[in-house]
C-alpha cells in the first residue's frame, strides 16, 4: 500500500439535516463502526458526509430533490453539514448549508468559497474518489453486474476515458479527411466531366478548320483554274518578261524546296515528340511503379520492425520485473527454511524439558498420591462450577444486553411506527399525485417523439441543403443575366460575340428560369417555416415528457417505498418485547451464581489444604510447554506450507521468464529476417534507380535532338520569310509590267492577288470547274451547319489537365493524412490496452494476496480475450477453503459477498485514500466471514481511517470506536459506546 496523505476526520456537526436535528460525532483514528436499528437514520451520517465533502448526485445523497436533505421539523428552515479535518498539524473546516430554495453555500475554515473550490480541496486532501465511499447495494451490484459491466470498473480506474475521448477526437477527424476526399473526388468527377467536354469540342473545333481548309482549297483551285486559262490566252504577251518570270519561278522553287523541308522537319519533329512521350511512360510503367512500391515495402517493414523493438522492450521490462519477483521468492522461501530449522530445534528443546518435567512430577504425584486423588475429585468439581458461573456471567451479559436494547427498542419501535404511519399517508397523497402525471406521461410516449424529431430534422437538414442549392442557382443566373443584358455578350463557350436575337433568347430563357427558381425558393422557405413549427412542437412535447419523466421517476420508486414501509409497519407491530419475562429470568440467573459461589470457596478451602505447591508447579510448567509446543508446532506447518506455495510461485514465474524468453526469441527472429528483406528491398531500389536514370539519359538525348530540329526549322522559315519578300518585289514588277499589256493582264493580276490572300494549301486538280463549285456549296452548308466553334478548345483542355493534375495531387495528400490519422488511432489502441492492462494485473495481484491474506483461499482475476482487453468481459474465480475454483456467478450467497469485498478491497489498495467508508457491506456474511472481513478492515485501519455502518456483531467486535444511533419522536439522535468496557460491566 502506497504512501497516504496524513489526514484524518475529527468531528462531524449536523444541523437540520434529514433525520438529525442535532448530532456532534466525534471520530477516532482507526476503525470505527455506526450502529442502530433500521431506520433510525445512521445511512444519514454517510449522507452527510457526502454532502459536505461536495456531492451533488440527488441519487447519491438518497434524495429527489436538494431540499429534502433538510429536516422537514426544522425551525430554522435550513440544514448544514460542518467537517473538521486534521492534516498533519493543520486543523481545515468544511462546511455545507442549504436553505428551503435550494440555495447551497459552502466555507473553507469560516471562508466562503464556490462548490468548485471545495471539491477541489477535497480531492487534494484525497478524501473523495470513486471507491473510497461503498454505498448500499455496491457489493450487490458488483455480484449482479455481467463480466462487461465489472470491466468498466478497470476503465475507470485505468483512465480508459482520456483515450477514448482521444480516439473519438481522431475519429472526428478521419471524418473531416474522408469527407474532404469524397469533396475532392466530386470535384474530381466534375473536372473529368468538363475535360471530356472540351474534347468534344475540339475534335468539333478540327472538323470545322479541316471544312475551312477544303473551302480554301476548293477556292484555290477554282482561282489557279482561271489564272491558267489567262494565261494561256496571254502567253504571247510575256515573252518581254521572260526574265523576270523566269527569276520567280526560280525563288519560287527554292522556297518550295524550304517549305518541303520544313514540312519534313516538322514531321520528324512530331514522330520524335511522340517517342519521347512513349519512352517516359514506359519509363514510369518499367521503374517508377516498382520504385513507388518498393518504397511502399520499405516503409511497411521499417514500421514492423520499430514495433517488434518496442515488445521487445516491454518484454524486457517484463522480464526484469519476474525476475524481481523471483529473487523475492527465493528470499522468502530461504527465510521460511530458517524458520523451520529454527521451530525444529525449539520443539526438539521443548520436547527433552517436557520428558524431565513429566518424569519429575511423576515422583512427586507418587508421593502425594493419596491427596492428589481428593485434590483431583475437587478440581473436577471447581472446573464443573467454574463452567456454570461463566455460563451464568455470559447469560447474565447476554440478559443485560437484551434487556437495555430491548427497553431503547420498544421505545423506538413505537415512535418509528407512528412516524411509518405518517409517513405512509405522505407517501399515499404523492403517489396519487404522480399517477395523474404519469397518465400524461403515457399519452405522449404514444406519439414517439424521439422518431418524430430525428425525421422532422432530417427533413428540415434536406430542405435547408435545397434552400442553399436554390440561391447558389438564383445567383448564377442573375450574374449570367446581368451579363447578357449588356450590348455586347459574348457566347460561355466559344467566347464570340453572340449576335442580337441569340442574345434576346437567352435572356428570355434566363428570366423565365430565374422567376421558376424564384418561386421554387419562395416554396422551399414556406415548408421550412412549417417544419420549424412541427419541430418546436415536438421539442416542446418531448421537453414536457422529460419534465414529466423527472416528476415521474420516483413514481416506481415511491411505491416500492410505500410497500416496503407498509411490511415495516406490521413488522414493528409485531416486533415490541415482552420485557418482563426477561426480568424474571435475570433475577433466577442472578440467584442461582449466587449459591454456585458459596459452594465454589468451600470445595477451594479444602483443596488448599490437600494440594501440593510443587505438584501444582509443575502441571503448569507442563501446560505451559505443551502449548508452546502445540504454537511451534503450528508455525512449522504454516511455514511448510508457504514453502509448498512459494514453490509453486517459483515454477508459474520461472515459467512466465521461459515462455517471455522465447517470444523475445521469435520477435529477434522476426527482426533479423524483416532487416534482411530491408536490406534486399535496398539492393532492388538502387538497381531499379540506375535503370531508370539511364532510360533518363537516352530519352534526354531524343530531347536534345527535337531542339536541333526546332532551331534548323526556325533557320528555315527566316530563309522562307526573306525568299517571300524577294517575290514580292518581282511581283511587284511583273504587275507594273503587265499593266501595259492591257485589261487581260489587269484580271490576270486581280486573280493572282486574290489566291495570295488564300492560306496555302494543295490544289484539286482532278476536279472540273462544275464539280468544284458544287463541292463549294456543299462545304459551305456544312459549315452554316456547324454553328459556333470554340477554337480555344485544345488550349483549355491543356489548363483543365493542369488543374486535373493538382486535384489528383491533393486526393493523394488527403490519402496520405488519412492514413497518419489511422496510425493515430492504431497508437491510442495500443497504449489505451497497455494502460488498462498495467491497472488490470495490479488489481490482480492485490486481489490474490488479499484472499489469500485474509481468507485463507486462492482467487484470480481473468479476462474473457486477452486480445481485446478493453471490450473483454472480467471473470471473478475464488477457491474457497474445502472447494474447487469456481467463478463468482456458481459460488453462495456469503461466498459472493466474501469475494465481492475482496475484489473492492483490492480496488482501495490500487487507489489508496486516507479514508474509507461501508454502508453494510458485510449484510450477507455469516459469522465465520464476517470475522474475516472484520479482520481485514482491521488491517485496513492501520493505514487508513475506517467508517463502517453495519449491524454484524463480528465487525462491531473489532471496532475502536461504535457510534449508535437512535430514533425518539421527530429526530435521530447519537450515542458513543465502548463495547468492551459495556460487556465488562454486565459481567
Amino acid at each position: 500500500m502506497t504512501a497516504i496523505p496524513m489526514v484524518e476526520l475529527k468531528e462531524l456537526k449536523l444541523k437540520n439535516f434529514k433525520s438529525f436535528k442535532k448530532a456532534n460525532i466525534p471520530f477516532r483514528k482507526g476503525f470505527t463502526v455506526i450502529v442502530g436499528p433500521n431506520g433510525s437514520g445512521k445511512s444519514n451520517i454517510l449522507d452527510s458526509l457526502l454532502f459536505v465533502l461536495g456531492e451533488t448526485s440527488m441519487r447519491s445523497l438518497r434524495a429527489s430533490r436538494i431540499t429534502d436533505l433538510i429536516n422537514s421539523n426544522a425551525r430554522e428552515k435550513y440544514g448544514k453539514v460542518e467537517l473538521k479535518i486534521k492534516r498533519g498539524k493543520e486543523t481545515i473546516t468544511l462546511s455545507r448549508t442549504i436553505d428551503m430554495k435550494g440555495k447551497s453555500i459552502c466555507r473553507i475554515n469560516d471562508e466562503q468559497k464556490s462548490l468548485s473550490e471545495l471539491v477541489s480541496l477535497v480531492k487534494e486532501l484525497g478524501l473523495r474518489n470513486a471507491h473510497n465511499f461503498i454505498a448500499q447495494g455496491d457489493v450487490t451490484r458488483i455480484i449482479e453486474m455481467s463480466p462487461e459491466q465489472r470491466r468498466t470498473i478497470i476503465d475507470e480506474l485505468a483512465g480508459i476515458k482520456e483515450f477514448e475521448l482521444k480516439r473519438e477526437e481522431a475519429q472526428k477527424n478521419l471524418d473531416k479527411v474522408n469527407e474532404k476526399i469524397k469533396d475532392v473526388n466530386l470535384v474530381l468527377g466534375e473536372r473529368l466531366k468538363r475535360l471530356e467536354e472540351l474534347q468534344r469540342e475540339r475534335e468539333q473545333a478540327e472538323r470545322y478548320q479541316k471544312l475551312v481548309k477544303r473551302r480554301d482549297a476548293i477556292k484555290a483551285t477554282m482561282l489557279k483554274k482561271e489564272i491558267d486559262s489567262i494565261n494561256a490566252e496571254i502567253e504571247r504577251n510575256k515573252q518581254k518578261l521572260k526574265k523576270s518570270l523566269e527569276l520567280l519561278e526560280k525563288k519560287e522553287g527554292l522556297a518550295n524546296k524550304i517549305k518541303k523541308r520544313i514540312k519534313e522537319l516538322k514531321e520528324k519533329i512530331d514522330a520524335l515528340a511522340n517517342k519521347i512521350m512513349e519512352e517516359q511512360s514506359k519509363l514510369f510503367e518499367e521503374y517508377g511503379k516498382q520504385i513507388e512500391e518498393l518504397n511502399s515495402k520499405l516503409k511497411v517493414t521499417e514500421q514492423q520492425i520499430i514495433a517488434r523493438k518496442e515488445l521487445i522492450e516491454r518484454l524486457d521490462q517484463q522480464e526484469e520485473e519476474l525476475a524481481e519477483e523471483l529473487k523475492n521468492a527465493l528470499e522468502q522461501k530461504k527465510v521460511e527454511e530458517k524458520k523451520i530449522e529454527e521451530y525444529k530445534q525449539k520443539i526438539a528443546s521443548i520436547g527433552k524439558e517436557l520428558e524431565e518435567v513429566e518424569s519429575k512430577l511423576i515422583e512427586v504425584e507418587e508421593a502425594a498420591k493419596d491427596s492428589e486423588e481428593k485434590a483431583l475429585g475437587i478440581e473436577n468439581k471447581l472446573k464443573a462450577l467454574e463452567e456454570q458461573i461463566e455460563e451464568i456471567n455470559r447469560e447474565l451479559v447476554k440478559k443485560q444486553k437484551l434487556l437495555s436494547s430491548a427497553e431503547k427498542e420498544n421505545e423506538m419501535r413505537k415512535e418509528r411506527i407512528a412516524e411509518l404511519e405518517r409517513r405512509i399517508e405522505e407517501l399515499t397523497k404523492q403517489r396519487d399525485k404522480l399517477s395523474k402525471l404519469k397518465e400524461q406521461m403515457q399519452v405522449l410516449e404514444g406519439k414517439n417523439l424521439d422518431s418524430l424529431l430525428r425525421s422532422l430534422k432530417a427533413r428540415e437538414k434536406e430542405l435547408i441543403g435545397n434552400e442553399r442549392e436554390i440561391l447558389t442557382k438564383i445567383e448564377q443566373t442573375k450574374e449570367a443575366l446581368s451579363s447578357l443584358e449588356k450590348v455586347k455578350t459574348k457566347c460561355p463557350l466559344c467566347e464570340s460575340t453572340l449576335d442580337e436575337a441569340k442574345r434576346k433568347s437567352l435572356l428570355e430563357k434566363k428570366k423565365k428560369g430565374l422567376v421558376f427558381l424564384e418561386q421554387k425558393l419562395n416554396e422551399t422557405k414556406k415548408a421550412l417555416r412549417e417544419l420549424s413549427e412541427k419541430i418546436a412542437s415536438a421539442e416542446a412535447d418531448l421537453e414536457k415528457l422529460n419534465e414529466l419523466s423527472r416528476e415521474c421517476s420516483a413514481y416506481k420508486e415511491l411505491t416500492k417505498e410505500l410497500k416496503e414501509l407498509s411490511i415495516l409497519l406490521e413488522k414493528e407491530k409485531h416486533s415490541l418485547i415482552d420485557l418482563e419475562s426477561i426480568k424474571a429470568e435475570l433475577n433466577k440467573l442472578e440467584n442461582e451464581r449466587i449459591k454456585i459461589k458459596e459452594r465454589k470457596a468451600l470445595l477451594l478451602e479444602e483443596l488448599g489444604k490437600l494440594k501440593s505447591d510443587e505438584a501444582t508447579l509443575l502441571r503448569e510448567r507442563l501446560a505451559e510447554l505443551k502449548h508452546k509446543k502445540e504454537l511451534l508446532e503450528h508455525n512449522l506447518t504454516s511455514s511448510e506450507q508457504r514453502i509448498k506455495s512459494l514453490d509453486e510461485e517459483i515454477k508459474k514465474i520461472r515459467t512466465k521468464i521461459q515462455k517471455l524468453a522465447e517470444e523475445k526469441r521469435e520477435n529477434e527472429t522476426f527482426i533479423e529476417e524483416r532487416n534482411k528483406a530491408l536490406q534486399k528491398f535496398k539492393e532492388r531500389l538502387a538497381k531499379l534507380e540506375i535503370k531508370r536514370n539511364e532510360r533518363a539519359e537516352s530519352i534526354k538525348g531524343l530531347i536534345n535532338k527535337k531542339e536541333n530540329m526546332l532551331i534548323h526549322a526556325e533557320k528555315l522559315s527566316s530563309e522562307l520569310e526573306s525568299l517571300e519578300n524577294e517575290k514580292k518585289l518581282i511581283e511587284k514588277e511583273i504587275n507594273n509590267a503587265r499593266l501595259e499589256i492591257g485589261k487581260s493582264e489587269v484580271r490576270l493580276t486581280d486573280l493572282e492577288e486574290e489566291l495570295k490572300n488564300l492560306p496555302k494549301t494543295q490544289l484539286l486538280t482532278e476536279l472540273t470547274a462544275k464539280e468544284l463549285k458544287k463541292e463549294l456549296a456543299k462545304v459551305e452548308k456544312e459549315l452554316a451547319a456547324i454553328g459556333p466553334v470554340n477554337l480555344k478548345a485544345a488550349e483549355a483542355i491543356k489548363e483543365e489537365e493542369a488543374s486535373l493534375l493538382e486535384v489528383k495531387e491533393k486526393i493523394q495528400k488527403l490519402e496520405e493524412e488519412r492514413e497518419a490519422v489511422l496510425d493515430m488511432i492504431r497508437k491510442i489502441e495500443i497504449k489505451r490496452n497497455e494502460v488498462f492492462m498495467e491497472c488490470f494485473n495490479a488489481i490482480r495481484k492485490n486481489f490474490s494476496n488479499m484472499f489469500y491474506k485474509f481468507f485463507g483461499g486462492y482467487a484470480e482475476l481473468k479476462l474473457t480475450d486477452y486480445n481485446e482487453p478493453t471490450s473483454a468481459g472480467l471473470i471473478i474465480e475464488a477457491k474457497h477453503k474445502g472447494k474447487a475454483l469456481q467463478s463468482i456467478d456458481s459460488m453462495s450467497g456469503g461466498e459472493k459477498t466474501l469475494t465481492a469485498l475482496t475484489f473492492i478491497f483490492a480496488i482501495l489498495l490500487y487507489k489508496p485514500a486516507p479514508l474509507y467508508v461501508l454502508d453494510e457491506a458485510d449484510a450477507a456474511l455469516d459469522e465465520i466471514n464476517s470475522e474475516k472481513v472484520a479482520s481485514a478492515l482491521k488491517e485496513f485501519s492501520k493505514k487508513a481511517q475506517i467508517i463502517v455502518i453495519t449491524h454484524n456483531q463480528a465487525v462491531i467486535k473489532k471496532a475502536d470506536q461504535i457510534i449508535g444511533v437512535t430514533m425518539s419522536k421527530d429526530k435521530s439522535s447519537v450515542i458513543g459506546l465502548d463495547l468492551e468496557q459495556k460487556i465488562l460491566e454486565g459481567a
